[in-house]
């Protein structure tokens, strides 16, 4: 707690006897936070009401915050030839996501609990391939699904999305392990479960706010990738980021149904955070603090 060496009160004790200062800081604090918040959510707003414009008024300058809108970039025509990207993305998100959790969550525990050899220098060789930039893999992914017939399939990019979730789920769910104590998993060993007991019944009920962190962000990451769907997708399993890039042509560029797909895009990362809002701000701020 901060002292002041003039006067030997803590800075809350202060702020209490000069309640106007605490309150034009207060005001200060809040009009900064208003200022940051209108500077990112600014682009969201501006990508919406523009997608109820048509090609032709988005260029209005000055630029028009009242107009008529348009209901052409979300008719039925558009979304019934979306639905299908929509679907490859969710399966391919939700797929990855699964299967990082499925597999990182055992090795987290692992790392964190058990005596591997070499530990810490099995963690950061995990890590390194979250650092090595995704677009250095596309042509070695690129031979290895076509070479095994996996070529405009959902299994190849499941894989890849997957490898690169995987440093996020074992490193975050490692972290949440080791702020377990053991005195609850060796009590759950007394009572005659088995390892894998231990870890579905003790630890994995108590990492609840770890585990939505982690899904949240291998979820986002894979649903807004474009480099590895652009390398390893066809007509058949091609995702939003790589259809949206279609709609950028050479002679005409269809803002308007951009900004509408745009929009829908960000929908289902909003619904998935809402739903684990609960554990969202507890497994972002724990281990922070002692």
């Amino acid at each position: 707690m901060h002292v002041s060496h003039r006067s030997g009160f803590p800075q809350s004790i202060r702020d209490r006897r000069n309640p106007l200062k605490a309150t034009i800081r207060e005001s200060i604090i809040n009009f900064g936070l208003i200022l940051v918040a209108a500077w990112i959510l600014f682009p969201i707003f501006w990508m919406f009401i523009s997608s109820f414009k048509d090609n032709v008024s988005i260029f209005d300058f000055p630029p028009t915050v009242l107009f008529r809108p348009s209901f052409e970039s979300y008719g039925l025509k558009v979304l019934s030839d979306w639905s299908r990207y929509f679907m490859n993305s969710t399966v391919l998100s939700l797929g990855s996501t699964l299967l990082a959790l499925v597999v990182g969550i055992p090795s987290a525990y692992a790392l964190a609990r058990f005596p591997v050899p070499r530990k810490d220098f099995n963690a950061m060789t995990i890590l390194s391939i979250r650092i090595l930039p995704p677009i250095v893999t596309l042509i070695p992914f690129f031979l290895m699904f076509l070479f095994l017939g996996l070529s405009d399939n959902y299994l190849s990019l499941i894989l890849a999305y997957a490898m690169f979730d995987l440093p996020y789920v074992i490193w975050i769910i490692r972290g949440f392990v080791e702020g377990i104590p053991k005195e609850a998993e060796e009590a759950a060993q007394v009572d005659g479960c088995s390892v894998i007991q231990v870890l579905t019944r003790v630890v994995l009920p108590m990492c609840k706010p770890g585990l939505a962190v982690t899904a949240v962000f291998c979820f986002i990451q894979s649903w807004n990738d474009f480099p590895l769907a652009f390398a390893l997708t066809g007509m058949h399993t091609r995702t939003v980021p790589v259809a949206l890039a279609s709609l950028i042509g050479v002679r005409i560029v269809l803002w308007n149904q951009i900004f509408a797909i745009g929009v829908l895009n960000i929908i289902p990362a909003i619904i998935l955070a809402m739903l684990v809002r609960r554990y969202w701000v507890r497994g972002l701020t724990l281990g922070m603090v002692k």
